[in-house]
């Protein structure tokens, strides 16, 4: 309740700017989604919110901008994609295979820059470098309906931020 009333302290005499510290500290997951709905609004509105939270997961898709900060000093500025895109951080790609098509793909990835290659079953996770995407993709395409489904999972923002922290 006290995170509560102090967001609704914040709001009072409309703010053109306002600036939120581990504002969901405490919040249930109904409670988090109504604040993240009620700061949508605001930013709508006009409103400048700057929220600062160690909870980066929380923050991913809830963001324009971001400043990643770390030993004191700001480390990356932009949106989540212009990170992901400037740090160059590999893609996860995860491909599901049909029964016994595996061979198949391992000739199809044979040459692809694909790292980390790991085989779980009918599953292949692997990563891919951003620029490699689409050829790996065309490459994956050309087994039609062997491949059952295609994840590209991007970076984190734990990712960014640890890639930028290192």
């Amino acid at each position: 309740m006290r995170q509560r009333l102090g967001f609704a302290q914040s709001l009072l005499g409309a703010p053109q700017v306002l600036f939120l510290d581990e504002p969901t500290n405490g919040l249930d997951p109904e409670a988090i989604r109504d604040f993240y709905a009620t700061l949508r609004q605001l930013r709508d509105e006009g409103t400048t919110i700057v929220i600062t939270s160690h909870i980066l997961a929380e923050l991913q898709e809830r963001v324009d901008r971001l400043a990643i900060l770390a030993a004191g000093r700001v480390r990356a500025l932009g949106s989540v994609q212009q990170m992901r895109e400037r740090m160059q951080l590999p893609l996860r790609l995860r491909v599901q295979m049909a029964e016994g098509a595996a061979p198949a793909l391992q000739a199809a990835i044979a040459g692809l820059p694909l790292a980390e290659a790991r085989w779980r079953g009918l599953e292949l996770e692997a990563d891919c470098p951003r620029e490699a995407k689409m050829g790996v993709l065309a490459a994956l395409a050309g087994l039609g309906a062997q491949v059952r489904d295609i994840q590209v999972i991007e970076p984190s923002l734990e990712d960014l931020f640890f890639g930028v922290a290192a």
